[in-house]
């Protein structure tokens, strides 16, 4: 894979992270208080080019379904659709 693919994938799991750890309180100037959620709890839309020639897109709210998505072999998803399991619900 292209060190720039990998590149990006770093970033994007960063982007979907879902822990509060990051996320920042901040006092307004009327005396509200805003939550910064520092770039992260981003949803990614992606497709994927399938071996028929078709193209499948999704929408993930979880990196580890993204990544699936996008580096699975398309056969395993076909023997799992096959068996009636789900794609990327493992």
């Amino acid at each position: 894979m292209p060190p720039e693919f990998l590149e990006d994938m770093k970033r994007l799991e960063v982007s979907m992270e879902r822990s509060i750890k990051n996320l920042q309180l901040i006092d307004r100037p009327d005396g509200g208080k805003r939550l910064s959620l520092n770039g992260a709890f981003q949803f990614v839309s992606a497709a994927r080019r399938m071996p028929d020639g078709s193209i499948k897109v999704g929408c993930f709210e979880h990196y580890d379904k993204l990544e699936r998505f996008l580096l699975d072999d398309p056969a395993v998803s076909q023997k799992n659709k096959q068996q009636n399991q789900p794609e990327y619900e493992k």
